[in-house]
């Protein structure tokens, strides 16, 4: 009898032991693991921080292993912002206080232009930009910057490298708006760890240029060089990526409403089936050993007041094509 008690004592201890020990590995397993290549020694805390800790709704804690974390919305009461989730900070301009929401999603996180009256219900126009992980299930951005920080790539987009203003004219606070998609460069320059550590590796994904001149060589690894006609001169804009080179239209008085006349896009083919479908006048060519291929939009992107300038244009597409050749 005393045996089968002690040995029952025993079971009962270890058993014990047992559950602590998973409950605390399953704790350990739960939190948020060191930035291995941001180690820093202790400091006071700063005015940065301070303002952090004092902006109370703006963090969302990570959500339990096997759970999708659930986005939230906030209005930033202060022009600091951190989020748990991607396990950074970014600062925005004074006057943005008030003026835009953060949609939290905890692997991303999506800036908006928050107007005195919003043009719907519900809708949620004048997006400013997006930071996701590169991870991140609901990845969609090609980018205006890619950097690292603790050991986690981020993809940084903004409507500048996404699909144009999205905010239309003719909304009562464009104005507004436009002058807040003008901070967003200097926005970026403010993101940090949580620790207070800048992004590492910083990689500009795509330029913008208006070219002065007919000749022009990529530099962002597409590996061509081309020649403009001379009537695009100062009435053309060209954007550049590894991939590919886009021609837009430039018109004296920009204005979104009228489209974003784009007159001719060059990119490399990756083999996608479908990759060129909606496009008109493909034409396939191989250059330097690389398989290419060029289109125009299926629809005139350009409708306003210049349109004859943007219809003039597109006759000389086809000389830009024949111009294509390896950069040497």
């Amino acid at each position: 009898m005393k045996r089968s008690a002690v040995a029952l004592a025993i079971l009962f201890v270890v058993a014990v032991f047992s559950g602590c020990s998973l409950l605390i590995r399953g704790m350990i397993s739960n939190a948020p693991l060191p930035a291995a290549t941001e180690t820093q020694p202790a400091t006071t805390p700063s005015a940065v921080d301070t303002a952090l800790a004092s902006d109370t709704g703006t963090l969302e804690l990570s959500a339990p292993e096997g759970t999708e974390p659930k986005a939230t919305t906030v209005i930033p009461t202060t022009n600091i912002y951190a989020s748990a989730g991607l396990a950074l900070t970014f600062t925005v301009p004074a006057g943005w206080v008030g003026k835009f929401s953060v949609e939290d999603g905890g692997d991303y996180l999506s800036v908006y232009f928050n107007p005195a009256t919003p043009y719907a219900p519900n809708v949620r126009d004048g997006e400013l930009f997006t930071i996701e992980q590169e991870d991140s299930e609901d990845m969609s951005y090609g980018g205006d910057w890619e950097f690292k920080l603790g050991g986690v790539t981020y993809a940084w987009g903004s409507i500048n490298g996404i699909d144009g203003v999205d905010y239309n004219d003719f909304e009562p606070e464009y104005n507004t708006y436009m002058a807040m998609v003008n901070n967003v460069p200097a926005v970026f320059d403010t993101v940090r760890s949580l620790s207070g550590q800048a992004p590492l590796n910083v990689k500009k994904l795509w330029i913008k240029a208006v070219p002065t001149k007919p000749e022009y060589t990529t530099s962002m690894g597409l590996g061509i060089k081309f020649t403009l006609p001379k009537s695009w001169l100062d009435k053309c804009r060209i954007e550049e990526d590894a991939n590919s080179v886009s021609f837009f239209f430039k018109p004296k008085k920009p204005n979104p409403a009228y489209g974003d006349g784009l007159l001719l896009m060059i990119t490399k083919k990756t083999g996608v089936e479908g990759e060129e479908d909606g496009w008109n006048g493909v034409q396939e060519f191989n250059v330097g050993g690389i398989a290419y291929f060029s289109g125009a939009p299926a629809e005139a992107s350009y409708k306003g007041p210049e349109q004859k300038t943007f219809d003039g244009m597109q006759g000389g597409i086809q000389a830009v094509v024949n111009s294509v050749k390896a950069v040497n």
